[in-house]
């Protein structure tokens, strides 16, 4: 099984969990979004490897992914996680 070829990991949270909006900006997709593509980039990926990783675990708060309001799947946090796994 794949699984069994990992021996390093490193936890991302406070990426797409355990995050907290800078300072005096409110809690606004746009906010979101712009935490979402600049907290953990590919030259941050690219590190961890060079740090000797093999894999990384992605925690993800439920509620970002599943708008209900609107009963759709939340775009921002999907490309950000397709993003990564790239």
């Amino acid at each position: 099984m794949a699984f069994q070829t990992f021996h390093n990991g490193i936890n991302l949270g406070g990426w797409l969990s355990q995050y907290e909006v800078p300072a005096g900006q409110p809690l606004t997709d746009a906010s979101l979004k712009s935490h979402f593509d600049s907290f953990i980039t590919e030259k941050d990926i690219r590190q961890i490897a060079a740090w000797g990783f093999d894999h990384i675990r992605l925690p993800v708060n439920g509620y970002l992914l599943y708008d209900e309001t609107a009963r759709k799947l939340n775009e921002s946090p999907l490309a950000s996680i397709k993003k990564c796994i790239g």
